[in-house]
């Protein structure tokens, strides 16, 4: 059995190290942008060693894409645990999830910064990683149409353009909110929801 520092056997130091390092560059990322910030800043933030930080990741292209995958799955449960919950029981289901997708990038800014604003990097693997996330929103997209619309028929790639124009609205937002600091979650619903009562299927 391995050693334990502080109660921790090697495996959950090495899980913490790694949270700490994805919590410095959300930080970051999100404050300077992905391209002006170093690893060794990186290492400096979470109060770990260069070392540690190459034993946990190849590079801070793979740095950026856990943390992109956390950023995801973090949203991506809240909104699994909102199909469970509010989808089936609330007549305005549809209102409610808008005000979710806005309070999800609203409360902690951060997350939009990095997915869709200046702290977002730009190469072939990010881009595959985006593809795979626009992918999980159509089809849960689609889940909620079906349980909210039976009998409509959804043509193929429409949950893909809706999600496609709701991430092109929050860019704008963020690209506003960088740029003023003055953007709220109130004006990001509104928005989607304008762009939404246009696009949604059975109408």
């Amino acid at each position: 059995m391995g050693r334990r520092v502080n109660g921790l056997d090697a495996r959950q130091r090495e899980t913490l190290r790694k949270e700490s390092i994805l919590d410095a560059a959300l930080t970051l990322f999100a404050e300077r942008g992905y391209s002006s910030v170093s690893i060794e800043e990186l290492c400096r933030h979470a109060h770990v060693s260069t070392k540690s930080f190459y034993l946990s990741f190849q590079d801070r292209e793979e740095c950026y894409l856990l943390l992109m995958r956390r950023t995801a799955q973090r949203i991506k449960s809240e909104f699994l645990e909102f199909l469970d919950t509010e989808i089936s029981e609330a007549a305005d289901s549809e209102t409610l999830l808008l005000k979710a997708l806005a309070s999800a990038f609203g409360d902690d800014q951060r997350y939009g910064l990095v997915l869709f604003g200046r702290g977002s990097a730009t190469t072939p693997a990010v881009e595959r990683e985006r593809r795979i996330n626009r992918r999980w929103a159509a089809s849960f997209l689609t889940e909620i149409w079906s349980r909210l619309l039976p009998g409509v028929a959804i043509q193929a790639g429409v949950a893909s353009g809706v999600i496609g124009g709701f991430f092109n609205i929050i860019a704008d937002w963020i690209s506003d909110l960088v740029e003023l600091e003055d953007a709220d979650t109130v004006e990001l619903y509104t928005s989607l929801s304008n762009f939404y009562d246009v696009v949604k299927p059975g109408k």
